[in-house]
């Protein structure tokens, strides 16, 4: 039987995982039938989920003694670092020019610093160090005042710049 031959008849296949679509692509391993929401691009043609074997890159799994070292770095970072923070946004007075670069850089610095302990990874678990540490660091001296003297003395600009060197650090680990 040839290509053009009335006798060869083509039946519309349906997606393994969404039966109401029609496809006539198959996984190139396992020969199941996929649709494009299913297909999986690689060197060998389209596969389905289970034979593409995705996995996350080893850059993002964060476990074990990196994350330990991450953590330590983070609890370092915020008690002397939350000191110094203070005493550097203190010594810069209003200039709201000046303190957004400490912020900014702050952000900056600690997603580097805990990429650094965590031998250069990412992932979802050092953005969320990243983000308690820059929080904690910088907002340091009105938690302090909370504590204390149980007023919030919460300037908004600084909250601004938090939020801002929070979503710099997020960004560096992702």
């Amino acid at each position: 039987m040839s290509v053009g031959d009335p006798a060869v008849e083509t039946s519309a296949l349906h997606c393994v995982n969404h039966p109401s679509v029609e496809t006539v692509v198959r996984c190139s391993r396992c020969e199941k039938p996929i649709c494009p929401k299913c297909m999986i691009a690689t060197p060998v043609g389209m596969r389905c989920r289970e034979c593409a074997n995705l996995r996350r890159p080893p850059m993002y799994e964060v476990h074990g003694a990196y994350l330990w070292r991450a953590i330590g770095l983070a609890l370092l970072l915020t008690l002397p670092g939350g000191f110094a923070f203070a005493l550097l946004a203190g010594t810069f007075g209003r200039s709201i020019f000046l303190a957004a670069i400490l912020y900014l850089a702050a952000g900056a610095a600690i997603a580097e610093a805990l990429s650094w302990a965590a031998n250069r990874k990412r992932g979802p678990r050092l953005q969320a160090l990243s983000v308690a540490t820059v929080i904690v660091a910088t907002q340091l001296g009105p938690l302090i005042a909370l504590v204390v003297s149980r007023r919030l003395s919460a300037n908004v600009i600084e909250l601004v710049l938090t939020a801002v060197a929070c979503a710099i650090a997020w960004t560096r680990l992702r």
